[in-house]
């Protein structure tokens, strides 16, 4: 069995679609594969807890209930719960458990300390490997040495961030981690999810942010620049309302988001999800950069390493229709898919 474990059950859209998407690539590789349920208590206070407003709390309800039924419908989930490190010990030998993507390794998540689960602590039965594992715009070594043993265990370490794969090289020098692409990234095919879905008629632009309140307010000036050059209606997708917005929709599920993503004539996001969708796509898109330089590194990152730098923005920048809608070459991204797939088809055996 193919075991995944990652963020399964947070009220994050990127979260989500990651999740769906790795297991849907292991799937069509014909393997038999469920996600680990685990879910742990600081993610489960962070969905529970009420909002500030009773308006926002009800919003909140609304994409709970969303979410809940997009697991419902798309993930296979395993029926045993996991609690901590003493609930893997029924895996064998025979199984391979893959880590990742998103943040896992990122302790600023996970309750400001690292979690044993999500480095497979004390399991040594099953093959361990880490696909798109991400420590945000941290660093391994940041954390005490044990982890560092813990992640010295994986027999295929591939990580979301190239700055996260050489810190891992620089402690196991016996193992090259390597720079992967996020499982959204993987595949093409996210017509089952879409289909239910009809997106407005006529074009239009679509604006995905998620960000702390100052970031929030300069995005949303830049939005409004780019909506009056453009002449196009604004359809906000983010957790809280900007003002430019003609449309803000806070409580939308993953297949609803995908489909206002795929038929935008622009998507404008700060996201790290909102852009490698709008990468799958191959839609017009750019990204903007956060005042909090940590949160650009996810996102610099996979720009980077697919020579798109020149779509990565700040937010005071005064954009031209040309930088927003030229065409941008997709070889180096393919390439960087092409290689992804071939990693994960090595670890997980085939």
């Amino acid at each position: 069995m193919i075991y995944t474990l990652t963020f399964h059950s947070v009220l994050n859209l990127g979260a989500a679609l990651q999740t769906y998407a790795l297991q849907a690539y292991i799937k069509k590789k014909g393997l038999a594969t469920e996600v680990l349920d685990y879910s742990p208590y600081y993610l489960v206070w962070r969905n529970c807890r009420p909002s500030k407003s009773l308006l926002r709390s009800i919003d909140k309800y609304k994409r709970y209930v969303q979410f809940s039924k997009f697991r419902n419908d798309y993930i296979d989930l395993s029926s045993r719960k996991i609690r901590n490190v003493s609930g893997l010990k029924f895996l064998t030998d025979s199984d391979v458990v893959v880590c990742g993507s998103d943040q896992i390794w990122n302790a600023k998540i996970t309750n400001g300390v690292p979690d044993d689960v999500f480095y497979l602590k004390g399991n040594l039965a099953s093959t361990k490997v880490a696909y798109a594992a991400s420590a945000g715009g941290h660093l391994i070594t940041e954390w005490h040495s044990e982890y560092q043993s813990a992640v010295s265990d994986f027999k295929h370490i591939g990580t979301r961030e190239e700055s996260l794969a050489l810190n891992v090289n620089s402690f196991v020098p016996d193992r090259r981690a390597l720079q992967v692409v996020d499982p959204t990234l993987l595949i093409e095919d996210y017509d089952m999810l879409t289909a239910g879905f009809k997106a407005p008629e006529g074009e239009y632009i679509a604006s995905y942010e998620v960000s702390d309140d100052s970031t929030r307010a300069r995005y949303d000036q830049q939005i409004g620049r780019l909506k009056d050059k453009l002449k196009l209606p604004v359809y906000h997708l983010g957790a809280k309302k900007i003002s430019s917005a003609d449309y803000n929709l806070l409580n939308i599920g993953p297949c609803e988001w995908l489909s206002f993503i795929k038929n935008a004539k622009l998507v404008c996001t700060n996201s790290f999800h909102g852009t490698a969708l709008s990468l799958n796509f191959s839609k017009p898109f750019v990204s903007f950069m956060h005042l909090d330089r940590e949160k650009n590194v996810r996102v610099q990152s996979l720009l980077s390493r697919i020579q798109l730098e020149n779509k990565f923005h700040r937010l005071q920048d005064d954009l031209s229709e040309e930088d927003l809608f030229q065409e941008y070459d997709r070889g180096p991204l393919n390439a960087f898919v092409k290689q992804s797939r071939e990693f994960l088809d090595i670890a997980i055996g085939l």
